[in-house]
């Protein structure tokens, strides 16, 4: 009876989908390093955004070259690792988690730079909301970079920073909610209006990082 189970676990180890995997990985070995894109393009994330904030702390005037720039760096990685994907015949997790891993990722630095052309445009400097929204965004970014250099060789570390990042998306939710509740007291002039909108694109900003956590926490769960 004990034997007629073993064989019955052992058939129904064959049939997982982790063990698949690895039958396949041993036939067709990975030839991509998509770990290494997505570190990549983590890193050029966290640099956008530290372009971002130096930006608005040296008085948020004209453009904002360094962060189109960078987007520009992060745009042609992201292409780069599509274009791989496409060709690749394993990936070390869902390639379609990659594809969204890297999508929203870039979306980080789409928002932040579109954040920066709007202020310029509406000659808007940053104020104390502001540069409180951002200081939240930048460790958002910094840990969102440090949960995917973990992702390949400690998924279990890489899990335990998924709490913090949702707290930090909640910090700017309120940080975003007293700022715009403060902005309104009184006489409703442009300028107001105005920042109220800056103040709007921060919240999408810490949004884009909020998807990109829950994309980050699923492919976590599919690796421990």
């Amino acid at each position: 009876m004990e034997e007629t189970k073993e064989a019955v676990n052992e058939t129904d180890k064959e049939h997982r989908p982790e063990h698949k995997k690895k039958m396949i990985d041993r036939i067709f070995p990975p030839k991509y390093d998509f770990h290494g894109m997505l570190r990549t393009q983590a890193d050029l994330t966290v640099k956008a955004i530290e372009a971002f904030v130096k930006w608005l702390q040296e008085g948020a005037k004209g453009e904002a070259s360094e962060v189109r720039k960078l987007k520009h760096d992060a745009d042609d990685s992201r292409w780069h690792m599509e274009t791989e994907l496409i060709m690749a015949f394993s990936t070390p997790f869902d390639r379609a988690d990659i594809y969204d891993l890297s999508r929203q990722m870039d979306r980080i630095i789409d928002s932040a730079s579109d954040t920066a052309k709007e202020m310029a445009e509406f000659n808007i400097d940053a104020d104390e909301p502001i540069m409180a929204m951002a200081d939240l965004l930048l460790k958002a970014v910094q840990s969102l970079s440090e949960a995917i250099q973990l992702l390949e060789c400690n998924p279990h570390e890489a899990e335990k920073l998924v709490p913090p990042l949702r707290k930090l998306h909640k910090d700017v939710e309120r940080s975003y909610l007293d700022a715009i509740s403060f902005l309104l007291n009184g006489e409703v002039t442009m300028d107001k209006m105005k920042r109220k909108e800056v103040y709007h694109n921060f919240k999408n900003v810490m949004k884009n990082v909020g998807f990109t956590v829950d994309i980050l926490h699923r492919v976590v769960v599919s690796l421990i």
